[in-house]
């Protein structure tokens, strides 16, 4: 894990292929977490009842503009 932070800003990134490894998103620059003077956190774990494998974190860039590559 990468961390860029100042005074008031923390920002947690991947290392590209540390964790995800699948085609549909960019693997450099996956952000995990954003903080805030150490208490307010962006980028909180989704989780979708009833669709297993969907619990995503922090924020990606995908590689496709209109529709996703590599995902049906």
């Amino acid at each position: 894990m990468l961390e860029l932070k100042n005074e008031r800003l923390a920002i947690r990134m991947e290392e590209p292929g540390e964790i995800y490894r699948r085609s549909r998103f960019n693997w450099i620059g996956i952000i995990r977490q954003i903080t805030l003077d150490g208490t307010v956190t962006f980028c909180s774990r989704e989780a979708s009842p009833g669709k297993p494998g969907t619990e995503g974190t922090g924020l990606h860039s995908e590689f496709g503009l209109n529709t996703p590559v590599g995902y049906n």
